[in-house]
């Protein structure tokens, strides 16, 4: 799911609760009937009931401002990233921070034997997007009305600031959030590095081969030593193809 998808979703779930507020016969006791329904309760007994929580909560808000602040972070973050690695990504990291986020809520309500208190947002999905993209591209410029063009690290602390509000719960959230934005890059990280490795392995042995194949043109195939001849036989797509087939 991209990240367009996923504006659209929290949208669509905040349209509904707020529709639902103003249709519900009783509220709000009928309206938090519902929401119990797609939050995450802090109780653990109440969790094993309604497993889906600790994913539902992170596309519901009811409040405005937190819709908009979250929204607006992964409008931009999301676009980045999907611009980087794909919209795939952005589903994967979302989906991942808010697993993450759910988990240290519900380890919270564990051990703390609940609070009464119910999850809901997408803060936790939205910092493991920010961060990741701002520690795989610290220098991606990032054009501001009346400001030009900015590094996108001189961004990103703000976006990260404005998870820090709330309670300790709540803020334990955002930080596994946080976290898995880290553990995500790092991720990308090794992965580039062992597709960089790979590249540079294949033109070193081209180089080679190419060598090889100069020296047996202007010298004969003869004036190649063993080791050449071998190195040769070795790098030939063919060869290669049937020692993998037998594998």
């Amino acid at each position: 799911m991209d990240t367009k998808r996923l504006i659209l979703l929290n949208l669509a779930v905040y349209a509904a609760l707020k529709l639902a507020w103003m249709l519900l016969p009783e509220v709000p006791a009928d309206f938090e009937a519902i929401l119990a329904w797609i939050a995450l309760p802090s109780d653990a007994v109440t969790l094993l009931t309604r497993p889906w929580t600790i994913l539902t909560y992170s596309v519901v808000q009811v409040d405005f401002l937190h819709l908009l602040v979250n929204m607006l972070w992964l409008w931009w973050f999301g676009a980045i990233l999907g611009n980087m690695r794909g919209g795939r990504a952005v589903g994967i990291t979302y989906l991942i921070g808010a697993l993450a986020g759910g988990a240290v809520y519900a380890i919270e309500g564990f051990f703390m034997a609940g609070n009464g208190g119910e999850l809901t947002g997408a803060s936790a999905a939205t910092a493991a997007i920010v961060t990741a993209v701002t520690l795989n591209q610290p220098r991606y410029p990032v054009h501001l009305f009346l400001v030009g063009r900015v590094p996108l690290w001189l961004i990103a602390p703000v976006a990260l600031l404005s998870f820090f509000t709330g309670d300790a719960s709540t803020i334990a959230v955002h930080f596994a959030g946080i976290a898995v934005g880290v553990a995500v890059w790092y991720r990308w990280r090794h992965q580039y590095k062992a597709k960089t490795e790979q590249v540079r392995r294949m033109m070193q042995n081209t180089a080679r081969r190419n060598a090889i194949l100069e020296k047996a043109r202007t010298s004969g195939f003869a004036s190649l030593t063993d080791d050449e001849r071998r190195q040769l036989f070795d790098m030939t797509p063919r060869h290669r193809e049937a020692g993998a087939s037998k594998t």
